[in-house]
């Protein structure tokens, strides 16, 4: 007897990665392997049964052996928080990608400040029309600690101090995001954005800086 092993694989969706496709389900990468039983039933002559097995080849006991039916499935979640905003120039007009914004994760930080030379997460430069937009990426370790599921974010303009006869705007909006995950995409929310410890959010649309 000759007996395929395999998981049930309905409701999954192909998925390619690096070429390969892969069964996903709510996050979940599902084992695609299909194991080979054979069994094999040789009457002794005695009134007895003798009943072999192989799995994949191997020698397979008819007590089991579990380690032989191992299927290891793999979950993991992504997602992403966009942040825009919009710059003005007056006196002159805007250049394309003439202005760079920053920003920082202080979600560590008992003051909610800058760290003496840390470094951005992320980046992003003005469009001609003034417009710009950052993007931060989550994965399963930024859920993984459930204690750590809020997020604070520091945006301010880039001023390297090397533009003579320009002002820059001095202000520095404070964002707060909480994250939540559910069949394997995680989704930032903004709470509340601030400009000196008070709420500005709802004076801007659609949360545009």
């Amino acid at each position: 007897f000759t007996y395929k092993i395999r998981e049930n694989l309905d409701g999954t969706s192909n998925v390619v990665v690096n070429g390969v496709t892969t069964k996903v389900k709510d996050g979940v990468t599902y084992d695609t392997s299909e194991k080979t039983l054979k069994v094999t039933v040789k009457n002794q002559g005695n009134g007895q049964l003798l009943v072999t097995a192989t799995l994949d080849g191997v020698p397979y006991a008819y007590t089991g052996n579990s380690s032989l039916l191992t299927f290891t499935n793999v979950f993991n979640a992504s997602g992403k928080l966009e942040l825009s905003g919009k710059k003005t120039l007056t006196g002159r007009t805007l250049e394309n990608k003439q202005f760079l914004f920053d920003v920082y994760d202080v979600s560590n930080s008992l003051q909610e400040k800058i760290e003496t030379d840390q470094k951005p997460v992320t980046q992003a430069v003005n469009d001609e029309s003034g417009d710009f937009k950052f993007e931060i990426a989550y994965t399963l370790e930024d859920i993984a600690d459930l204690t750590k599921l809020t997020r604070v974010y520091l945006v301010k303009e880039h001023d390297d101090g090397n533009h003579p006869g320009y002002t820059y705007d001095s202000t520095v909006y404070k964002v707060y995001v909480t994250l939540s995950e559910a069949n394997g995409v995680i989704t930032p929310t903004i709470v509340d954005i601030k400009v000196d410890e008070n709420s500005v959010r709802d004076s801007l649309t659609n949360n545009v800086l």
